[in-house]
Formats: C-alpha cells, sequence, structure tokens
C-alpha cells in the first residue's frame, strides 16, 4: 500500500485517506484497519433496491470474513426487496491513495479531480459486475471529519488521524450525501436504478469492539435537504455523543462537526421509535418489523421509518436498513430516502 500526504490539510482527497499502515496482504483482527464505504438507495417509486460496496483493508470486527487482507463485499437488494451479495478478493493486495483505490482484480473507486463525482467499478470478469456513480450533494468545503483535531497522528510519518471515539476509532466522510446511479448484472439478471447514496471512510488501531460500545449511523435526502448524524456510546464511558450535519440545497444549515464542540453539544437528538430488539442478531432475514428513528440537527428534525432490513448478521452485532424519511414542520410534506445502521458491541 502507498500513501501520498496533502501539501495542506484542505486537500480535496484528504478526508479519503489511508489514516493507518496497512503492511500485509495477510489479515491480523490485532492491526490496525479501515474501510471505506459506498452506498446507494434507490429513490424510485415503489422500489426497494439498494446496493452497499465496502472495500474491506484489515479485519475490524474480529475474525476476518474473508481469507485475505484486502477484499470488497458487494450487498444489496433488488427492487422487489431481493437480497444479494458477493465477496471480490483483492488476490494482489490494494493500492490506496488520498481520493482513489484499486482493490486489484476486484474493484475501483475513484473521485474525478475537477468535479463531485464518485465512481466505483467493481466485479469485472465475474458473475456480479457493475458501478455505482456518486454526485456530491454537498459542496467541496462540506469535507469533513467529526472532530478538528487535524494536528495529530497515531503513526510516525503518517497522515493525521482525527479521533472518533477513545483515541483509537476514527472517521472521516467525503461524500455525506449525493445522487447516484447504479447499475449492475447479478448472476446475469441485470438491476438499474438511481437515488440518493453517501460515501465515509472507518479506521481503527484494533478491534471496533475496543472503542465502540454501541453506535447508530442515520443519513438521508429529502427535497432540498441532506443530513447525515453519528450517535455513539465510547467504550467505558457513561454518555453518548453525537455529530452530525444538514443542508440546504448544498448550504450548511447545522455542522457540529468543530473539534471540542463535537462532544459536548445538544443539538443533535437520535431517539429510536418503536419496538426496537435488545441486539440486532435477534432479527431475521426477512423480518417483517418497522423501526423508527427521530432524528434532530440543529433547529431541523426528521422522521426515518424502515422500509426493509438489508443486513444482519449472527455472528456481529450489526444491522442496517433502507429507509423513508419525513422533514418535521416543513411548509411542504415530502418523502425522501434514507438509511441507517445499527452496532451492539457491549
Amino acid at each position: 500500500m502507498s500513501s501520498t500526504a496533502p501539501t495542506a490539510r484542505t486537500a480535496p482527497f484528504y478526508v479519503d485517506a489511508p489514516f493507518v499502515p496497512l503492511h500485509t496482504i495477510t489479515p491480523d483482527p490485532r492491526a490496525p484497519n479501515q474501510v471505506w464505504y459506498f452506498e446507494g438507495v434507490s429513490s424510485e417509486t415503489g422500489s426497494r433496491a439498494s446496493v452497499q460496496i465496502v472495500f474491506m483493508a484489515g479485519a475490524p470486527m474480529g475474525a476476518p470474513p474473508a481469507p485475505l487482507a484486502f477484499c470488497v463485499f458487494v450487498t444489496g437488494t433488488t427492487h422487489d426487496g431481493e437480497y444479494f451479495e458477493t465477496v471480490l478478493p483483492a488476490v494482489q493486495g490494494a493500492e490506496i491513495i488520498p481520493g482513489k483505490g484499486n482493490w486489484k482484480g476486484a474493484a475501483t473507486w475513484q473521485r474525478a479531480i475537477d468535479d463531485k463525482n464518485w465512481v466505483v467499478r467493481f466485479g469485472q470478469g465475474t458473475s456480479t459486475t457493475g458501478s455505482l456513480t456518486l454526485v456530491a450533494r454537498t459542496p467541496i468545503a462540506s469535507l469533513h471529519h467529526p472532530t478538528e483535531d487535524f494536528g495529530r497522528s497515531l503513526f510516525d510519518h503518517e497522515l493525521p488521524a482525527p479521533m472518533l471515539a477513545n483515541n483509537g476509532m476514527g472517521w472521516s466522510t467525503a461524500v455525506p450525501g449525493a445522487d447516484v446511479t447504479f447499475d449492475c448484472v447479478i448472476k446475469g439478471k441485470e438491476l438499474k436504478f438511481t437515488g440518493t447514496g453517501f460515501h465515509d471512510t472507518n479506521f481503527g488501531t484494533s478491534q471496533w469492539s475496543d472503542h465502540i460500545s454501541q453506535w447508530f449511523w442515520v443519513r438521508g435526502a429529502v427535497g432540498d435537504l441532506t443530513f447525515t448524524v453519528y450517535h455513539y456510546l465510547p467504550v467505558g464511558r457513561d454518555s453518548w455523543h453525537s455529530g452530525g450535519a444538514v443542508w440546504k440545497d448544498g448550504v450548511t444549515l447545522a455542522n457540529t462537526w468543530t473539534g471540542a464542540a463535537e462532544w459536548k453539544n445538544d443539538s443533535i437528538e437520535v431517539t429510536p421509535v418503536g419496538p426496537w430488539p435488545e441486539v440486532p442478531q435477534s432479527l431475521q432475514e426477512p423480518d417483517a418489523s418497522t423501526l423508527g428513528l427521530r432524528v434532530r440537527v440543529g433547529d431541523t428534525k426528521f422522521e426515518v421509518t424502515s422500509t426493509k432490513l438489508v443486513a444482519v448478521s449472527t455472528r456481529l452485532p450489526y444491522g442496517r436498513w433502507i429507509a423513508t424519511t419525513k422533514a418535521v414542520d416543513r411548509e411542504t410534506e415530502e418523502t425522501g430516502t434514507a438509511s441507517f445502521d445499527w452496532f451492539v458491541f457491549h
């Protein structure tokens, strides 16, 4: 793996850089790890289609899910909600620099330098092949970390690694919200949709469960509004911490990712609604239950309602849903798309 440090903290690809060293192609749960995540949710009427493309580097959640440290998971749902998944191993390793990743023989992601387009291509020569294009709904100035502790670095001669929790787990997002186009062939069947999406990267010095007890991660778009929220409980702490932002036509209405304010602001609220299970593993796919979240970012409120459980694992304490969302107290009632994740490690 190679990494090139930007000359300034405002370098456009900095938030998508490799933040931890990945020295070996053999997965080691004790070693640093990083994940690049891309998502699309159909906004077409009556559709329950979605896609999640996860570029893995290392093993952040215990035993590695694949025999190689570098692999790509492509999961999702068709228009009628049927689940699909495939694992694409990068048998020759990966090359990762800010703004570009090549999991050799599996998939690539890249941002065009002169605009806000991101293109992910995967599975060439396999039974599941396709592309996801994201056009950011937020301006380049919105690229951000949950904190602005830019000067810190976990490792000598590496990029600074702003922390999310317990000085050992971090996060940054290059695309808090996007309009997406997805085109895929799944075992001979074509799937296409347009909708909304998201892209970020998570990294850790060790297992995520060493740093996080539980987290909710919510993102959505409705009309001219786009929002992203993290709500998490660090290991060994009694209080939840939240960070989030909301944009209207790409202009920031509220943004709590401002250094120390991220740890003590009260302008973010995430409230589960309905009969939530104690842990995600108790759910089964397919699952007919409907889960809800009330989300407030500054003065803007959203209601999020699940439409499909798109990922659940008996091995991992994890669930992922696609959803609809509405902005509360607006003159015109509109319904948009959303998705949310839920981890319970402890």
